[in-house]
């Protein structure tokens, strides 16, 4: 059996109207959140803005970690080339080889 909610098990109104199809429930406020003043906006706000900045600065500090790991692989790349320039010549030439023959087979 799949894990995936059949249609049947879904949660949506079946009335006719202008919510025909839409979830129920999906005019209410959610739990936690009140609308009605003012305050209760500029919490939900406050608190969205320091989720997203959290966001941001856990993406910064993982696109850096993947740059410096990039950078180191290409510095060993380079220095394996250098050391073994036949080596690097023959792999380039069988890969050349063995993705050309993939291709040509269409």
């Amino acid at each position: 059996m799949s894990d995936t909610p059949s249609a049947s098990s879904t949660n949506f109104s079946t009335g006719s109207g202008a919510g025909e199809g839409t979830p129920a429930g999906a005019g209410r406020e959610p739990r936690g959140f009140s609308t009605s003043t003012g305050q209760g906006r500029q919490a939900a706000l406050d608190q969205a803005t320091s989720a997203i900045a959290a966001g941001v600065d856990n993406a910064t500090a993982r696109m850096q970690d993947v740059q410096r790991w990039a950078d180191e692989q290409h510095q060993t790349a380079r220095m394996q080339i250098r050391e073994h320039p036949m080596t690097a010549v023959a792999i380039t030439f069988g890969a050349g080889m063995l993705l050309g023959m993939l291709l040509g087979r269409r």
